[in-house]
């Protein structure tokens, strides 16, 4: 009968193990960029539908919506930023408001760096409520267009929290286009 036992050293274990920890350390970085990336897709998605939503309710009910983009405090954040929207139906009795206030996904917001460059959709309406509360705001008209400067350019940037300030652009972002005269929406991403 044979005693030979074959089984791992301790010095090949140690191996084993240092090369998972070298493959964990190099792939980290990358599923962060991929989370980031996905949460910005969802911001920028959420916002593409409202926008949509919003224009729909103004031809439907020919009747003026207000489109409010919220500078609040996120859910998760420590400082505010344009985080959230809604929107309101105008009518001759007053405003309807069309439910809850819906924040963009965890951790990202719009841009607000080079005096608002990169978003300019919040530059328009603004509105103070406190000084913890604002927001800018636009309407689409009964025929689908909307009352924002036809002869400006008007969009908005989603990057992550930790970037709105910066003075360029990140890596990650996206940048929403709204267009004045018929109120359609498109979507640039690097």
């Amino acid at each position: 009968m044979s005693t030979n036992r074959h089984a791992f050293s301790l010095v090949e274990l140690l191996i084993v193990v240092a090369i998972i920890g070298i493959l964990a350390v190099l792939t980290i970085p990358a599923f962060v960029t991929i989370s980031d990336a996905k949460q910005i897709t969802a911001a920028n998605q959420s916002l593409s539908d409202g926008l949509r939503l919003a224009r729909q309710l103004a031809l439907v009910n020919s009747t003026p919506v207000e489109f409010r983009l919220w500078n609040i405090m996120p859910k998760d954040g420590l400082t505010n930023s344009y985080c959230a929207y809604s929107y309101n139906l105008i009518t001759d009795s007053g405003v309807t408001n069309f439910g809850k206030t819906i924040y963009f996904a965890k951790g990202v917001s719009l841009s607000t760096a080079s005096a608002n460059a990169y978003s300019t959709l919040v530059t328009v309406g603004l509105v103070t409520i406190s000084s913890t509360n604002s927001y800018a705001s636009f309407n689409f008209r009964p025929d689908g267009s909307t009352d924002l400067n036809p002869t400006s350019k008007w969009f908005a940037t989603f990057v992550r929290d930790r970037e709105v300030t910066n003075s360029s652009l990140p890596n990650n972002y996206i940048t929403l286009r709204i267009d004045p005269l018929n109120g359609n929406v498109s979507y640039y991403r690097p």
